[in-house]
C-alpha cells in the first residue's frame, strides 16, 4: 500500500522551496486581505472551528451569500444518485462540513489551512486541500478562496478587456463567449472533463486570430468570468445596507392575497386557499402586526437527511428557506428555494451547532432586516413555518424521537408499550375527544431549561432548542404535520405491510394472496400527463415514490380495492382518502375541514379494532389528531409540504460529480449559477447581442420539440396537417366563432396542446396507450358542465373577419354519455 502524500513539509524544511499552487495563494488571499474597494459580488467567507461537534475531522465553514437562490431523495420524484466516481471512498476519514448563508458581515476573511488546524488534535480537511484541489476543484471552483483578485490590474483595461469582439467578423464579444459557455455548462451540468473538451472543440473552430485566453483551459475561463462579475459588481464592499437585487421584495400574489385576507378577517366563514389563510399568517396580519406592513416578508424552511451515495453512510443536509409571499405554481421552484446552509457528513448533524448560525441570521432578518437600495425599502422577515420529517423535527426541536415517551411534538400524550411479534414497540391508542395536554413554546422552553438543569428529559424535552429562540418563530405551532411522510410514508404504506406482508397472511385484513388481481386493476388506470408516473405494481410497492403512494391514495386505491378489501376495512380506509382529499383542495372549506376532522375521528377510533393496537403509531396519532389542526394554522397541506423542498434535493444531487467536498460543489455550483444570472441580467440590460440573447432564452426555456405559439399560454406540439372541413363541421365552427357564415380559408389539425402550462392530447395520438389525457370535462354553451374527449385540435384561417384576428384555434369534443 502506498504511504499517504505529506504536506506542508516546506514549513518543517528551510531548504524546501514552497509549492507553486501554495505560493500563489498565499500572494492572493494577502491580496484579498488588503482588498478595500473590490470584492466578488457579495460573498464573503468567515471560517471558524468549533470545538463541541464530535471528533471526526469536522470543521464549519461559514459562507456569505446574500439573496443566493437555485423536494430521502430514495421517496421522492428525483433522480436516485449522484455521480459517483469508482474510487474507493472511506466516508469515516473524510470531513463533515456545514456551510451557513451569512447576510450580515460585511468583511472579507482569508484563511490558510494551516492557520484553521494550528490548535486541533487531528488533521482538517478544508477546500484548500492541495490533493482536492489538484484532482478536482482548481480549474472552475468558485469558492471564496479561489475568488480571483484583478485589483493590481488597470482599471482603464478592465472595462475593455471583454467587450471586444471574438475575432474580426464576429456578432459576439468575448463577455458573450464566457456567459454563454458557462450558461450552457449549468444548463447541462456538465462536469470539468466534459466542459475543458467543449473549450477545445471551441478553439478548433475559431480562425487563428481569434480572442482564445479565456478557451484556453479552464483556469482562464473561470479567471476571465469571475474578473468580469467583479467589474460589474459594488464598488466598495457588501453591506447589509448597500446590497440590490438580492431579494424580490413582494410579488403580485402576494399584495393581492394580502389584502383579500385582511378583508376576510372579519368573516366567520372561512376558507384555506393557501398559507395566508392560516392562523398563524393572518394573526400577524392584524392592524399593527409584523406582516400588516406590505414590505415584510414570511418564511418556511425545511431540513433532512439525503443519502449521496450507495457504498458509504454520507448524508448531506441543506437548509432550505421559500418565500411564502411567492405565488405557490412557482414558490417550490429551484430557483425561488434559497440554500441558507448545508451539512455533509457520516452522522446527522448536532442541531445546537448546525442551526446557531441560522437562528442569528432570521433574528437578523426579523429586527434589522435588508435594506433595497434600489427601492429604498428595508425588508424585514419572519420565520413562519418549519416542515420536516419526524426524525429531523425532533432533532430541530431538542425532543425525544417519535418512538420514545412523550415523543409527539405537539402533545405530551406518553403512549403505551404493545407487543410485537417478538419485540415490542410503542403504540398511541386512541382517546375520545380534542387532544389534550398540547404543547405551548413558553412550556417547552421552560421544559428546556428544567432539563439542562437536572440532566433528564422533561416531558420528551430534552435542552433548548436553537429554534425556541427564533424571534417571531412559534416552534410547537409553526411546525406542522408534512403529510408527505405522515400520511403517504407512514400511513398507507403501514397499511400495505398490513395487508400484503405475508406475516400477516393469517389475519383477516389479509389480501396479499390477490395482489395479480389488483394489479390487473391497477394496469388499466389510464392517469393523464399531470401525474407524471404511471402506475406500477403492488409486488414492487416498496420502491414506490412518494408522488405514487399520493396517486394510489386519491386515485387508483378506493375502485382497485372495491369488492377486494372487505367491506368494513374498505369503509374505513375511504375515511382516510376522503379527509386527505379534503385537505387537499384549494381553497378548503369550513365544511372541508370539520368533515375531514369527523372521518379521521372515525378513523383513529376503528384503527385498533381492525389491525391491532400497534397499528396505532405516531404517525396515526399525528394524522389523525393534529393534521387538521396543522391546516387551520398553516394551511392546505399542499401549501407546507415537503414535496417542495425535497424536490430540490434532487435537483443538488445532479451537481455533485465526485466523492470528495461534497457540501462545497454544491454552494460552487450554486453560485456559479447565480453569478450567470446576475450577468446575464446586467448584460440583456445593456449590450448583450441578439444572437447571444437569443441562445439564452433557448437555454432558458423548457425543452419543446416542434412547438407553435398560437396565442398567449396555448401552444400547439408536433407538426399539423392541412385538411378540408365537410359541411358539418363548418357549420359547427361558423357558429361557435361567429354564430354566422365565414369562409374558412386554410385549416390544419394537430395532435396536442399545451394550454396555461397544462398538455392536452387528443384521441389522433393512438401510439399513446397508457395515459388519458384527452378525456375533459368543459362547459356548454348553456354553462352546464359535461365529460367529453378530444378528437382532434383544429387552427383555422378565415378569409373574412369582423375583427383584427382572422385565426383561430379549437378542439372538437365528442359529449361522452353515462352508460
Amino acid at each position: 500500500m502506498a504511504s499517504k502524500r505529506k504536506y506542508n513539509q516546506w514549513k518543517k524544511d528551510p531548504n524546501l522551496s514552497i509549492p507553486k499552487r501554495t505560493l500563489a495563494r498565499l500572494k492572493k488571499n494577502a491580496a484579498m486581505a488588503t482588498c478595500t474597494s473590490e470584492t466578488f459580488i457579495s460573498d464573503v467567507v468567515e471560517v471558524e472551528t468549533v470545538e463541541d461537534i464530535e471528533r471526526n475531522d469536522n470543521v464549519i465553514c461559514g459562507l456569505t451569500d446574500v439573496g443566493s437562490s437555485s423536494q430521502t431523495v430514495d421517496s421522492i420524484d428525483s433522480s436516485d444518485e449522484a455521480c459517483v466516481s469508482d474510487e474507493n471512498f472511506d466516508l469515516d476519514l473524510a470531513e463533515q462540513t456545514s456551510i451557513i448563508i451569512n447576510v450580515e458581515s460585511g468583511e472579507d476573511h482569508a484563511y490558510d489551512s494551516d492557520t484553521l488546524c494550528e490548535n486541533q488534535d487531528e488533521p482538517c480537511h478544508l477546500i484548500e486541500d492541495s490533493e482536492f484541489r489538484d484532482n478536482n476543484m482548481d480549474e472552475l471552483n468558485m469558492s471564496e478562496s479561489e475568488t480571483y483578485d484583478s485589483s493590481d490590474e488597470d482599471d482603464s483595461n478592465k472595462d475593455n478587456v471583454n467587450t471586444e469582439y471574438l475575432y474580426p467578423g464576429s456578432s459576439i464579444t468575448i463577455q458573450d463567449s464566457i456567459l454563454s459557455i458557462m450558461k450552457y455548462s449549468l444548463r447541462h451540468k456538465t462536469t470539468y472533463a466534459a466542459l475543458s473538451d467543449l473549450l477545445s472543440l471551441i478553439i478548433l473552430h475559431l480562425p487563428h486570430d481569434s480572442h482564445k485566453e479565456h478557451l484556453q483551459s479552464l483556469y482562464f475561463l473561470k479567471k476571465a468570468f469571475v474578473a468580469q462579475t467583479v467589474v460589474q459588481g459594488e464598488a466598495e464592499k457588501p453591506d447589509i445596507a448597500k446590497i440590490q437585487n438580492s431579494y424580490q421584495i413582494l410579488t403580485m400574489h402576494g399584495f393581492s392575497e394580502r389584502k383579500r385576507v385582511k378583508k376576510s378577517l372579519q368573516n366567520a366563514e372561512r376558507s384555506w386557499h393557501d398559507v395566508m389563510d392560516g392562523d398563524l399568517y393572518r394573526e400577524l396580519l392584524k392592524p399593527g402586526g409584523f406582516l400588516d406592513n406590505d414590505t415584510n416578508l414570511s418564511l418556511l424552511f425545511n431540513t433532512d437527511g439525503v443519502h449521496v451515495f450507495k457504498s458509504s453512510k454520507g448524508e448531506i443536509w441543506p437548509l432550505l428557506v421559500v418565500v411564502n409571499e411567492v405565488h405557490p405554481s412557482v414558490r417550490f421552484s429551484t430557483k425561488r428555494i434559497i440554500l441558507a446552509g448545508i451539512w455533509f457528513g457520516s452522522k446527522k448533524p448536532p442541531m445546537a451547532t448546525f442551526l446557531a448560525p441560522f437562528r442569528e441570521q432570521l433574528n437578523h432578518l426579523y429586527h434589522t432586516g435588508v435594506l433595497i437600495a434600489s427601492k429604498n425599502i428595508t425588508c424585514h422577515a419572519v420565520t413562519l413555518i418549519g416542515t420536516t420529517d419526524l426524525p429531523a423535527k425532533a432533532a430541530c426541536q431538542e425532543f425525544t424521537q417519535f418512538n420514545g415517551e412523550c415523543g409527539c411534538s405537539f402533545c405530551e400524550d406518553k403512549g403505551v408499550i404493545v407487543s410485537v411479534g417478538k419485540g415490542h414497540s410503542r403504540a398511541y391508542p386512541f382517546i375520545p375527544g380534542p387532544p389534550r395536554m398540547l404543547r405551548t413554546k413558553d412550556k417547552v422552553l421552560k421544559q428546556g431549561t428544567m432539563a439542562l438543569q437536572s440532566g433528564t428529559r422533561v416531558c420528551g424535552v430534552k435542552m433548548v432548542s436553537q429554534l425556541t429562540l427564533v424571534d417571531g418563530f412559534d416552534i410547537i405551532r409553526g411546525m406542522p404535520l408534512d403529510y408527505m411522510h405522515s400520511v403517504l410514508l407512514g400511513v398507507v404504506k403501514m397499511l400495505f405491510s398490513k395487508w400484503f406482508d405475508a406475516k400477516n397472511k393469517k389475519e383477516v385484513f389479509y389480501i396479499g394472496d390477490k395482489i395479480s388481481c389488483l394489479d390487473g386493476r391497477l394496469c388499466l388506470c389510464q392517469p393523464p400527463d399531470y401525474i407524471s408516473r404511471l402506475p406500477r405494481s403492488l409486488a414492487d410497492r416498496k420502491y414506490w415514490k412518494a408522488s405514487e403512494v399520493r396517486s394510489w391514495l386519491l386515485y387508483y386505491s378506493l375502485p382497485v380495492l372495491h369488492g377486494i378489501l372487505p367491506d368494513e376495512l374498505y369503509c374505513h380506509y375511504a375515511l382516510l382518502a376522503t379527509s386527505v382529499y379534503h385537505l387537499l383542495q384549494q381553497p378548503v372549506t369550513q365544511s372541508g375541514l370539520l368533515s375531514a376532522d369527523r372521518q379521521l375521528e372515525e378513523f383513529y377510533a376503528l384503527m385498533s379494532k381492525y389491525y391491532g393496537e400497534s397499528a396505532c403509531t405516531m404517525n396515526v396519532h399525528n394524522v389523525c389528531k393534529h393534521m387538521t389542526t396543522s391546516v387551520k394554522l398553516a394551511g392546505p397541506l399542499w401549501a407546507f409540504s415537503c414535496f417542495g423542498t425535497e424536490s430540490w434535493n434532487g435537483t443538488m444531487m445532479k451537481l455533485i460529480h465526485g466523492t470528495h467536498h461534497v457540501a462545497t460543489q454544491v454552494v460552487a455550483a450554486i453560485k456559479s449559477i447565480r453569478l450567470v444570472n446576475i450577468e446575464q441580467k446586467q448584460q440583456f440590460d445593456d449590450d448583450l447581442s441578439r444572437e447571444t440573447s437569443i441562445f439564452f432564452a433557448n437555454l432558458t426555456r423548457p425543452i419543446r420539440n416542434n412547438c407553435q405559439n398560437l396565442f398567449k399560454g396555448c401552444y400547439s406540439v408536433g407538426g399539423m396537417n392541412k385538411v378540408v372541413l365537410d359541411f358539418q363541421q363548418l357549420a359547427e365552427l361558423n357558429e361557435l366563432i361567429f354564430g354566422a357564415a365565414v369562409n374558412v380559408e386554410q385549416a390544419y389539425n394537430f395532435k396536442k396542446a399545451i394550454y396555461k402550462k397544462q398538455m392536452f392530447y387528443s384521441k389522433l395520438c393512438t401510439n399513446i396507450k397508457k395515459r388519458n389525457s384527452y378525456t375533459i370535462t368543459y362547459l356548454a354553451s348553456n354553462g352546464e358542465e359535461k365529460f367529453g374527449q378530444i378528437l382532434y385540435f383544429l387552427k383555422v384561417s378565415m378569409a373574412e373577419t369582423f375583427g383584427e384576428n382572422n385565426e383561430y384555434c379549437v378542439a372538437a369534443i365528442e359529449e361522452l354519455q353515462p352508460c
